[in-house]
């Protein structure tokens, strides 16, 4: 009875530990990241700053990591990359994990962008993406990859340019950046990645 007891109380303290973390979470984004990337995460065009809700937390965290260590670098003009760095040096490692699960429970946003019914050739350009970002651009975390759909247009078509510009993976220690930059490089022209841009709507919406 004491054991079934012990049980029972730890398990009501993991349950508040989990909503604690959630709350925190909750706090700390408001505090930090809300400002550029909106009240839910949604996004903010205006401001250059992509959807952030629905990540899993090991791909925030790990992106949390690459702009603190400089392995993102040179994606814009206007000082973004600066700015998250700023703001991410302010944050201890429990405050990025609370940001990073919080962001991960909320509901991915339906975006309102216009896009083409996709056809063949985007079809075939995104098959070489399909085997790690899955058929519907939903992402696989046993792989690294992060979900591709409820994203801007303008963000993904500048990750794709900026990892074939170098801009991202080419870190020796960044494996999962090196083998999309191997796969972005692979992408024949502008034109292409805006197909692609494109079929990822295309797959969203449905």
């Amino acid at each position: 009875m004491r054991g079934l007891r012990s049980l029972t109380v730890a398990a009501a303290l993991t349950v508040l530990s989990t909503q604690a973390i959630a709350a925190d979470g909750e706090e700390f984004y408001a505090d930090y990241c809300s400002a550029c990337h909106g009240e839910v995460a949604e996004g903010n065009p205006d401001l250059m700053a992509p959807v952030l809700a629905g990540y899993t937390a090991s791909y925030t965290l790990r992106q949390m990591d690459h702009f603190v260590t400089g392995r993102r670098t040179g994606e814009d003009e206007m000082g973004l990359i600066e700015g998250m760095v700023d703001i991410l040096g302010d944050l201890g490692e429990g405050e990025k994990t609370a940001i990073a699960d919080y962001l991960a429970a909320l509901d991915i946003p339906a975006l309102e962008q216009q896009f083409r019914p996709a056809g063949f050739r985007e079809r075939g350009l995104y098959s070489g993406c399909s085997s790690c970002h899955e058929a519907d651009g939903a992402g696989n975390e046993q792989l690294g990859a992060p979900r591709l759909t409820g994203q801007y247009k303008w963000y993904i078509e500048a990750q794709l340019t900026g990892f074939r510009a170098g801009h991202r993976g080419t870190d020796p220690d960044d494996r999962f950046g090196r083998q999309m930059k191997a796969m972005a490089d692979a992408i024949g022209s502008d034109a292409d990645i805006e197909l692609l841009s494109n079929y990822l709507l295309a797959v969203g919406a449905k």
